[in-house]
């Protein structure tokens, strides 16, 4: 019989702290006994505001993220390549080279034209590498980048469009969702982080979810999985749906104070669940 999944998703675009909510609630889970594992289908992080993911990720020998590095410290995730297939590198490019500071702003604000590098762990590992990004970059990134790009390899020259397709592509929902399940049914809880502020990383998955969990900072708002389905049945594209548009609809079924993290720390404070996630999730007593 299959564990319990639950989706972790952000309600702002950026930082709603979705990664430390998780590590809170898989302790808590843990303290009750669970068997919990994580899962990130699609992981983004820059090269210049988490420079030490660089060095992670040559230490690993696999590209990966700080909230990836986290979880595999919280031994949440033992296998990137399977729990976090799709990993993308990206760099903001260097102002100078630009006409004007809107012409540079366009650019910083589309993720698509900052992704430097990528991982995408399907059917083996491969790396692919946007020399048109590249070229763009500072110098003082360049240099940074050097190591991490003479390591990652064997990787393929591709243009940022294409490879954001690629990444998107139904080839790669396929593979999400059958390591999901295997997951699932090897723990009594799986915890899925969404990616930004998706409601959801992959098509498809919402079937296997049992509690969302939308976090932003401060509370995070349960939702029993089938107001999700619902939700979602009636939206075309539904990929590209943001969470706010659910939480706007949707009512939550409880509401769960989130403390604040200590700086500096690796210290995670307290979840106090009470018999919340029991009654909505069915998990053991």
């Amino acid at each position: 019989m299959g564990g319990t999944t639950i989706l972790v998703t952000g309600l702002l675009p950026h930082d709603s702290g979705k990664t430390t909510f998780t590590l809170m609630l898989s302790r808590a889970l843990r303290d009750e006994g669970l068997k919990v594992t994580a899962m990130k289908p699609i992981a983004a992080h820059s090269a210049w505001y988490q420079p030490w993911s660089l060095a992670e990720s040559m230490k690993l020998g696999v590209l990966v993220g700080g909230d990836v590095v986290k979880y595999l410290r919280e031994g949440l995730i033992s296998n990137p390549d399977i729990q976090n297939p799709v990993d993308i590198l990206t760099a903001p490019p260097d102002p100078t080279t630009f006409p004007s500071a809107s012409a540079y702003l366009n650019v910083v604000e589309s993720l698509q034209n900052q992704v430097v590098m990528a991982r995408l762990s399907i059917h083996g590992r491969t790396y692919y590498v946007v020399p048109e990004v590249i070229e763009r970059l500072p110098r003082t990134l360049k240099t940074s980048l050097k190591p991490l790009l003479s390591i990652m390899r064997p990787s393929t020259k591709v243009g940022s469009k294409w490879l954001i397709t690629k990444l998107m592509s139904p080839e790669v929902g396929t593979y999400v969702l059958a390591a999901a399940m295997r997951l699932r049914d090897s723990s009594d809880v799986l915890i899925v982080e969404s990616f930004n502020n998706a409601l959801i990383p992959v098509v498809g998955l919402e079937n296997l979810v049992k509690v969302v969990i939308v976090v932003a900072p401060g509370k995070a708002m349960v939702f029993n999985g089938s107001k999700l389905r619902a939700y979602l049945s009636g939206t075309p594209r539904y990929l590209w749906e943001v969470t706010s548009n659910f939480v706007n609809v949707a009512r939550p079924d409880d509401i769960i104070d989130i403390p604040l993290a200590p700086a500096h720390s690796r210290e995670i404070p307290s979840l106090n669940l009470g018999k919340l996630l029991k009654r909505l999730t069915g998990i053991r007593d």
